[in-house]
């Protein structure tokens, strides 16, 4: 009994100097018991002070004052929270008792009351997006969040939750019933925030991205993976890029991520590949993975075989898509750490400066390859891009190396390497950068003239 004693305690102290709607009421208490609503733990409430205050008015135990402030409390549960059970002890004692009175709830400004509302608000500016689950969040102006904190610490209150876990449970919940659609804790595809000031609420939507993996072919010599800003202008476009902002005309990314945006009517896309190839390799084989990130999409389900024919009709001379396959936005992480470990095999046509005769070329080509076999590249970051890198030296393996002569000139290497291995300084030495390089192997200055990416392993 003592606990419930104090339970009814401090619901009379908030009976007696606050006006609460049921809600509101029963959040002070949510730390207690399970498996109720708060407006049903503050029914359960209400139920017992009827209980007890009928009980004592029909028996018509202490003053008329006493009876007075008894029938007051059962007068404001009736009229802070029209619960029924309280109209009817009304009625019984006050003939002309009519609940009419107009309310305002001291901690929520009657949000619970007219939840419907804010719920109708979301419901409208949702119906532009396509979504399969939702996640409510809340974040409220703080004298809204200081007036319960010094309401609780008054009436020293420490049972109840907060208000922003109980408007995102019940606004959620509506939403479950309006939409049929589930909460999603973890990956909701739709955010409703909700911006609680006193006297107004404003609803905010948004959605996580929606990723697309698969694999491309770069067909084109000469352009970049991504857009590249001009050198001079730094993308703001100047004379020099006829004010395109761009170093090069186009790219992959460029080629590639207009449709996406086009079918899921998002606000703008990232493009992520697994590594990138220069700027003069192709990427042909079995292509390189890539996750284009759409970025608050309206539309998350579309024709992805549609698409992969469409950028084959429009692009196909210059970039080929396959493999396309919705993914969630963990595989980005997986993408960018695996890109560094993955082998990846090359084919390069290599120009030599000295005549290298036939019979020279297969004396050498077989202790050459048991030497780049036999232990890791030391591989300094190269001059061509140490001005945007840092200077480093690191360790780059060659698992397998083929070479077929062409003339005295020119011979070709089929060479897989771990990811991350730069296979033109592999080739020319880079000024000693890369050691041993083929061209110190060779004994004769070797030069990459062009080079093709023909697999890129599994991630």
């Amino acid at each position: 009994m003592e606990i419930n004693n104090s339970i009814l305690t401090s619901a009379k102290k908030i009976l007696r100097e606050y006006n609460l709607c049921a809600e509101c009421f029963g959040r002070q208490f949510a730390l207690l018991g399970t498996g109720l609503s708060n407006t049903e733990r503050a029914h359960s409430i209400f139920n017992i002070l009827l209980l007890e205050y009928s009980k004592i008015m029909n028996e018509s135990q202490g003053s008329e004052s006493d009876f007075a402030q008894n029938l007051d409390i059962i007068r404001k549960i009736a009229t802070n929270t029209d619960y029924e059970p309280a109209n009817l002890v009304m009625q019984k004692y006050n003939e002309s008792w009519e609940n009419s009175s107009e309310f305002t709830c001291y901690l929520c400004n009657n949000l619970f009351i007219e939840l419907d509302i804010l719920v109708h608000k979301i419901d409208v500016i949702a119906k532009g997006y396509e979504f399969s689950n939702y996640l409510v969040g809340t974040s409220a102006n703080p004298k809204i969040l200081d007036r319960e904190d010094e309401f609780r610490a008054r009436l020293e209150i420490d049972s109840g939750e907060s208000l922003k876990r109980n408007i995102n449970r019940e606004t959620g919940k509506k939403l479950e019933v309006l939409w049929n659609k589930s909460v999603e804790f973890d990956n909701p595809e739709l955010i409703i925030q909700i911006q609680l000031n006193r006297d107004k609420q404003t609803v905010q939507v948004s959605t996580n991205p929606l990723c697309v993996k698969g694999r491309y072919r770069k067909y084109l010599r000469g352009i970049p993976q991504t857009h590249w800003p001009h050198k001079n202008c730094r993308g703001k476009g100047c004379e020099e890029c006829k004010f395109t902002g761009k170093q090069y005309s186009t790219s992959v990314e460029e080629l590639i991520n207009p449709l996406f945006l086009q079918y899921s009517k998002a606000e703008k896309s990232v493009f992520h590949g697994a590594g990138r190839e220069d700027i003069d390799a192709r990427c042909i084989g079995t292509g390189r993975p890539f996750i284009i990130e759409l970025k608050e999409p309206k539309v998350r389900s579309f024709d992805l075989q549609q698409i992969q024919k469409e950028l084959l009709k429009n692009n196909g001379d210059k970039v080929e898509v396959f493999d396309l396959e919705f993914v969630p936005r963990s595989e980005i992480k997986k993408l960018k750490t695996s890109g560094e470990t993955t082998s990846k095999t090359y084919e390069a046509l290599v120009a030599s400066e000295k005549k290298l005769s036939k019979r020279d070329f297969r004396k050498q080509q077989d202790s050459i390859k048991e030497i780049v076999l036999a232990k890791p590249l030391q591989q300094r970051t190269p001059l061509r891009v140490v001005h945007r890198r840092a200077d480093l030296t690191r360790k780059r393996s060659i698992f397998d190396i083929e070479f077929k002569w062409i003339n005295n000139f020119h011979f070709r290497a089929k060479i897989k390497a771990m990811g991350g291995t730069y296979i033109k300084e592999f080739i020319s030495g880079d000024q000693g950068r890369t050691k041993p390089s083929l061209a110190e192997l060779f004994g004769v200055p070797l030069k990459c003239e062009e080079l093709d990416i023909v697999d890129v392993g599994k991630l």
